[in-house]
């Protein structure tokens, strides 16, 4: 084909154009440690879904994130326990009980993803070591 007398191409590579795999460590997420588990475990389980927020997008660490997803999981089901048994909403949860469980599967199903897949990444990144 052409236009103009010129060839249409309709794939041209140029070579300043370099495609990366992203292996380079400063883009990629540093482990962490337990302590920045705990604090933004902590930080997400007090202030709820802001605290979620905050710990999840303030920090650049493995243990930060999850730490955050599993305090907010553990928030969750702090308050589907505490509106649960209230005196306030006792007739609600008696004709939805489904809706209780749904929550309170969606808040354990948090909790326990969050940590154990620190756990798991903690087990791969840290070398062993000798006995």
């Amino acid at each position: 084909m052409e236009f103009n007398g010129k060839p249409i191409i309709f794939c041209e590579y140029d070579d300043d154009f370099l495609v990366e795999d992203g292996s380079d460590e400063e883009d990629q997420l540093s482990l962490g440690d337990d302590c920045m588990f705990l604090l933004t475990f902590f930080i997400a389980f007090v202030f709820n879904w802001i605290g979620f927020f905050l710990s999840f997008c303030s920090t650049n660490t493995i243990a930060g994130r999850y730490g955050a997803i599993s305090g907010f999981g553990l928030s969750l089901l702090k308050w589907i326990l505490i509106v649960r048994f209230s005196d306030y909403f006792i007739s609600y949860f008696e004709e939805n009980v489904w809706l209780w469980w749904i929550f309170f599967a969606l808040g354990v199903l948090l909790f326990t993803r969050g940590f154990i897949n620190y756990a798991k990444v903690r087990r791969r990144w840290l070398p062993r070591s000798p006995p």
